[in-house]
């Protein structure tokens, strides 16, 4: 034999051989593409391959907002997940989202440059009550693009609320892209919860416009909250009469509100107690049936200017009010067509220095039983008044254990 036909055997045997190999490839690519099949199709199950926009609306594959969450119980959720809701009017009684310890990869978005474009219309159930959007435990949720309307009207349709935070949810709303309307409360927060949302708009409220207690936390710079009208009262379906707060933070809460905007409430434009601290620079408070700013039981509030512009509260009853402990510290302050200016009592503490309580009925300046207030370099800039100050040497009833700092 040839040293050419050995070659040419050798060369046939090897192309047998790599057809060969490349047959059982073959078959293993497919066997293998099968497996893959399963594996995606089991994937899709339980979780996420690819991140994912769930459009919900008319004519849309989710009806609601809370189909779209629920679609999504039981799944790992390894990539960000969109909700994305249709312009136009949803009606619905309530949204409860709760049950998703991957929130943080959710948002549920509406129209951001437009939120009155998609509305959220909470309608009464067979009691003639809505309860609004409530988020319940969970935490990272971004919630944006929403314009919320309710009712306060027990006999049709009582709203208690337009967003409720519970049990230690985190939720985050981008700028002025949440508007509330008729609702009893504005925003709740409840048990150790966080919200920010700058430049939340809550208008028409009868209850509180932003309420925050049990250890929770709320950021709400630019702030705008108008309760329905300064002597508006009303009443719950409970029965209790209930007046208007613009911001109330209770029970170790804490708010950051630097130019908040508040009027029209039938009680207090911003109130802390129980050892709560508000930080409001700048706000601008009006129209409000009793105090402007109000602090209570332990707690604090400070108010000095916010990159220039001074606090401003006009056409209360009361412009500041710190009581059984409560504080506020403020400088370049404004207070205008109130009865009283500045009033502490029962160990409350006022520092409001150079600042300006003007056109008073009563009193500009007045502390009684252990209150203190420090109004350095305000005399001047208080003009107007019926009486400006009284001192613990004017012969009040009261007076002679309080403090006044004066010039």
């Amino acid at each position: 034999m040839s040293l050419e036909s050995n070659v040419a055997d050798l060369v046939k045997s090897a192309n047998a051989l790599t057809g060969v190999v490349n047959g059982k490839i073959a078959a293993i690519d497919k066997r293998v593409d099968v497996q893959v099949a399963k594996m995606d199709s089991t994937m899709a199950n339980w979780g996420t391959t690819t991140s994912q926009i769930l459009e919900v609306g008319p004519g849309k594959p989710f009806k609601t907002i809370y189909e779209a969450w629920t679609s999504l119980n039981g799944k790992v959720l390894r990539h960000d997940v969109k909700i994305k809701v249709s312009d136009g009017v949803h009606t619905c009684q309530s949204i409860s989202l709760s049950g998703q310890p991957y929130a943080y990869r959710i948002r549920i978005e509406g129209n951001i440059k437009n939120p009155e474009a998609c509305v959220l219309k909470f309608v009464p159930d067979s009691a003639k009550l809505s309860q609004g959007v409530i988020f319940n435990g969970v935490r990272g949720v971004n919630f944006s693009g929403f314009k919320i309307i309710g009712e306060s009207d027990v006999d049709k349709n009582f709203t208690w609320r337009g967003i409720a935070l519970q049990r230690g949810a985190y939720v985050h709303s981008d700028s002025k892209s949440i508007k509330i309307e008729g609702v009893h409360n504005g925003v709740e927060l409840t048990y150790g919860s966080l919200y920010s949302c700058p430049g939340l708009t809550v208008a028409g409220f009868s209850g509180n416009g932003v309420l925050v207690h049990d250890f929770s936390r709320a950021l709400f710079d630019d702030v705008t909250l108008e309760g329905k009208a300064k002597q508006f009262v009303s009443t719950r379906p409970d029965g209790v009469k209930v007046r208007s707060i613009g911001i109330k933070v209770d029970y170790q809460s804490f708010v950051t509100a630097s130019r908040a905007n508040i009027s029209q409430c039938s009680d207090t434009g911003c109130l802390a107690s129980n050892n709560s601290v508000v930080f409001i620079f700048g706000a601008q408070i009006s129209d409000c049936a009793n105090y402007g700013i109000y602090s209570s039981s332990g707690s604090k509030v400070q108010t000095p200017p916010s990159s220039g512009v001074v606090s401003n509260i006009k056409d209360c009853k009361v412009g500041i009010g710190a009581r059984y402990q409560g504080a506020v510290f403020g400088g370049n302050i404004k207070i205008q067509n109130v009865e009283k200016g500045v009033y502490a009592d029962l160990a409350g503490l006022a520092h409001v220095v150079d600042s300006a309580a003007s056109y008073c009925s009563i009193i500009a300046y007045e502390a009684t039983k252990g209150g203190f207030i420090d109004a350095t370099g305000s005399s001047a800039k208080s003009i107007e008044n019926k009486v400006k100050y009284s001192p613990a040497s004017s012969g009040v009833v009261g007076n002679a254990n309080a403090t006044i700092i004066f010039s």
